[in-house]
């Protein structure tokens, strides 16, 4: 469209799956340069393309399983050259560097090979935009970490007092079960480098070491008799990875681990917190989610549900304590089903004020839901929101947008990620 917003015309159309990541003007205004990324049940791919606005036709000028979609930038240069970021890989795959590649203005065709223009470590960049020259660059490097606090619930779980943080170092930390006692909890860390996993009591500084190994170890969860914890092994760890994942159990006491099953997992695994209930995975198969029961033992069990979904967005689910109901949510929107597994009508809450939300637990009584909140305005909020739709405030992070709870199974704790980031912008010059 033109600067006054007139003449306005269509120049790409997307399909299911697609987005566009960042978009820029090459220098001569003729082109556009675009990060797509496609989504299937199977993979993601990102591309650099560029399109011409006037015709619609696009040329590819570089594909890459490493093209960051966490903080994208992208700025094309006087010379031809694009500047790009790129993610490292694995155990690396949080951090990334600047990257570029020559192409030719007129036409978006790529006339040489990519090359790496930075080699920091420890940290990610994006954001970033040229001068009219192209001899300056301005770049955002960032620092993140998770760490893991714990609060105690009163007032039936709807007020949380003395909050403290659990985890010490400067890492990643996700936590996602308790042990039986509700004396200590199981969490997810890169702190050894790839991703594995850790138990840590209330009264101790530091954590102990369950499950390692060269591959992602993610989202340690107890079975319902407290015997087994099951956690998923994938050679990457991206959030949108649909790549198949082998489900695992390890006894609490230490031992062995052994597959349990393997599938394209969606989301995760959940688990009921009452003796004899049962646990449950969903599967990405084509455009739906398919929910299906296991155990330690016999593995794969019969399909409980189906439900529609968009394999290019986000979405969290929960089984209840006593495993008869599926709590389900798309990510960013403010609505929740709840879906009765026993033939009963399915049932909506939504929370007036409050929506964006990122993440959803049940409360250990099954007549709560912790669910996550977040807007420019509001910040990360945690929230207790009982069936009726009816939110309490219990906890709310400056400077991020997660958080979530996930409560021990005696109801008195509550376990919460507490994301940070640090950003500072910085002049390059003589790439």
């Amino acid at each position: 469209m033109g600067a006054n917003g007139e003449d306005t015309r269509k120049t790409l159309s997307l399909s299911k799956g697609e987005g566009i990541l960042k978009a820029v003007w090459s220098p001569d205004g003729n082109r556009i340069a675009m990060l797509r990324f496609r989504q299937s049940a199977e993979k993601i791919e990102a591309t650099l393309e560029s399109v011409d606005p006037k015709s619609g036709q696009v040329t590819l000028i570089l594909s890459d399983s490493k093209l960051t979609v966490r903080d994208p930038g992208l700025s094309w240069l006087t010379d031809g050259r694009i500047i790009y970021s790129q993610a490292e890989p694995p155990p690396k795959q949080f951090e990334s560097n600047l990257w570029q590649i020559k192409t030719d203005i007129r036409t978006g065709q790529p006339v040489g090979t990519p090359r790496r223009i930075t080699n920091w470590a420890g940290l990610s960049v994006g954001g970033h935009s040229a001068t009219t020259d192209g001899r300056q660059l301005v770049v955002l490097k960032s620092v993140g970490q998770g760490d893991v606090y714990v609060g105690e619930l009163e007032a039936r779980g709807r007020r949380l007092k003395s909050v403290r943080r659990v985890t010490l170092d400067q890492r990643y930390d996700f936590p996602t079960g308790w042990t039986a006692d509700s004396r200590s909890i199981l969490f997810t860390s890169d702190r050894n480098g790839s991703f594995d996993i850790f138990r840590q009591s209330l009264d101790q500084s530091s954590p102990e070491l369950l499950v390692s190994g060269p591959e992602q170890e993610m989202m340690p969860r107890l079975s319902p008799d407290g015997a087994w914890i099951f956690y998923w092994v994938r050679p990457d760890f991206f959030p949108w990875s649909t790549s198949p994942a082998r489900l695992m159990r390890v006894p609490v006491s230490g031992g062995q681990n052994e597959l349990v099953l393997t599938a394209p997992l969606f989301d995760t695994h959940r688990c009921g917190r009452l003796p004899g209930t049962s646990c449950a995975f969903a599967a990405l198969e084509g455009g739906q989610a398919v929910f299906y029961t296991f155990d330690a033992i016999r593995g794969k069990g019969p399909e409980l549900m189906r439900i529609d979904v968009n394999p290019a967005g986000n979405y969290h689910w929960d089984l209840s304590p006593e495993g008869s109901r599926i709590a389900f949510l798309k990510e960013g929107e403010g609505r929740i089903r709840i879906i009765s597994l026993k033939g009963k009508p399915e049932q909506t809450v939504t929370a007036t004020g409050w929506a964006g939300f990122n993440s959803l637990d049940w409360t250990a009584d099954g007549k709560g839901l912790l669910v996550s909140s977040w807007s420019p305005s509001q910040v990360a909020t945690l929230l207790h929101l009982d069936l009726n739709g009816k939110a309490y405030v219990l906890w709310q992070l400056k400077g991020s947008f997660l958080t979530y709870g996930v409560p021990s199974p005696n109801g008195r704790y509550l376990a919460m990620e507490g994301g940070t980031t640090e950003s500072n912008a910085w002049m390059v010059e003589n790439f």
